[in-house]
């Protein structure tokens, strides 16, 4: 079979402000917090985002993530067929 590139991961610095609403008036971290960090990780057939709040730079270890406080959420996008 076809052999797929590795998944790439890059961290962006961002300011997404709690008071800006998604399309169906979500947020990126909830109503009280800014989105301050967004990890992209993407293959040839999917893409995921995790974002986090916080000033500093998120440890981006699985552990560390998973206690986070910073850590707001995911999303991921699957392409359809070819």
């Amino acid at each position: 079979g076809e052999s797929q590139p590795p998944a790439t991961a890059t961290l962006y610095r961002t300011l997404v402000p709690q008071r800006v609403r998604l399309i169906r008036k979500n947020t990126l971290c909830g109503a009280k917090e800014d989105a301050r960090w967004i990890l992209v990780v993407r293959s040839a057939e999917d893409l995921g985002l995790a974002v986090f709040s916080g000033e500093s730079e998120p440890d981006l270890d699985y552990a560390a993530v998973s206690q986070s406080h910073s850590f707001c959420g995911t999303f991921f996008y699957v392409r359809q067929g070819k």
